[in-house]
């Protein structure tokens, strides 16, 4: 018997596929097996000989059982663990919570009841609390999303930017703002971005 392999392909299948497979639900049912068949044979030696009164010549046999079931379980939580992940981050990337048909086809049911049930309980806290959970959560680095402009066309007066704030553009003065609220001005040459 090769020991752990169950655990081992379960890890290979997760690893050989680009988005994620389908769900293995043949060789989870296998490594659960090979799980119980160790936990049944570290039992039938314990009782055999008593707990207290275990005989050196049978320490290997029963490490090597317990090292087997350990392995098989830390692959099938990473295994789970991954493809919930996989589940939530999804959740989290759309404001559409629906799945498409061909992506459902790759989880079992017990993830899409998983999946069903966590979209429910952020679509509940983003409503009672006024959150879009899916708005991105960093804030916007200075660097990427303002700008320092200066004005070189007379006579553009005040405008009003998208945050609702009123920017007064005379000749000769500069600004830092959102490179969004400007572009269209930088572009046509009314502003000089200053780097």
């Amino acid at each position: 018997m090769e020991y752990g392999n169950k655990g081992r392909e379960l890890l290979i299948d997760l690893k050989s596929s680009e988005f994620l497979s389908a769900y293995n639900e043949d060789l989870v049912r296998a490594t659960v097996q090979e799980c119980n068949q160790h936990f049944d044979e570290i039992n039938k030696m314990t009782k055999a000989v008593g707990p207290d009164a275990i005989p050196m010549e049978c320490a290997p046999f029963l490490k090597l059982h317990e090292a087997a079931l350990m392995r098989n379980k830390r692959c099938l939580l990473a295994y789970h663990s991954y493809r919930l992940d996989k589940l939530r981050e999804m959740r989290s990337e759309t404001a559409n919570a629906v799945l498409t048909p061909d992506i459902r086809a790759t989880f079992g049911e017990a993830e899409l009841d998983f999946y069903s049930e966590y979209d429910r309980l952020v679509s509940n806290y983003g409503a009672q609390y006024g959150v879009n959970l899916t708005a991105d959560l960093s804030p916007p680095d200075a660097e990427e999303h303002y700008v320092q402009v200066r004005v070189v066309q007379e006579g553009l007066g005040k405008i009003v930017t998208e945050s609702g704030n009123s920017l007064v553009l005379e000749l000769g003065s500069t600004h830092f703002v959102r490179r969004a609220d400007v572009e269209h001005l930088v572009v046509q040459g009314m502003l000089e971005q200053l780097d």
